[in-house]
């Protein structure tokens, strides 16, 4: 699976150096630090085929990354969460044309300690735990004065 990604990344990079028909002498990546090391795995299998190429990489966030690439400061924007309907609009209105293309999936996975009596946690629950509503393991059948964060 790691391989298809790398090669997919690499395919991804190889598009958007050829876009105008001719291979790029500089590539800017910037955006989500969560896509970072994928990118940057991506950027070395590149590096490998066209050393010639030079990059800038930097993980800002995924909106900085949106904003680069609409205000050309960047060819690729690495995101980890799907562009939205105002920044493809804005996009539009600046020339650029935004293509997403999807690497991974992103997941948060709760654990509890087999030790703490709350099982069966509502989604509802985990978004108040994560949001700080719920601030105490009895609130949810666990054990009490203990905080679930």
């Amino acid at each position: 699976m790691k391989k298809l990604v790398m090669s997919l990344l690499a395919a991804i990079l190889i598009l958007g150096a050829f876009g105008n028909g001719a291979l790029a002498a500089s590539l800017t990546l910037k955006g989500s630090t969560t896509v970072l090391p994928i990118a940057q795995a991506a950027m070395e299998k590149y590096k490998a085929l066209y050393p010639d190429t030079e990059f800038s990489i930097s993980g800002e966030g995924s909106g900085n990354g949106i904003k680069a690439l609409i205000d050309g400061t960047c060819e690729i924007a690495n995101s980890s969460r799907f562009i939205k309907l105002e920044e493809v609009k804005l996009a539009f209105e600046k020339g650029a044309y935004p293509v997403p293309f999807g690497v991974a999936i992103d997941a948060i996975v709760p654990v509890v300690h087999p030790d703490n009596s709350a099982n069966n946690l509502t989604l509802q629950q985990l978004r108040d735990i994560y949001n700080g509503k719920i601030t105490n393991w009895k609130e949810v059948g666990g054990p009490t004065n203990r905080s679930p964060c």
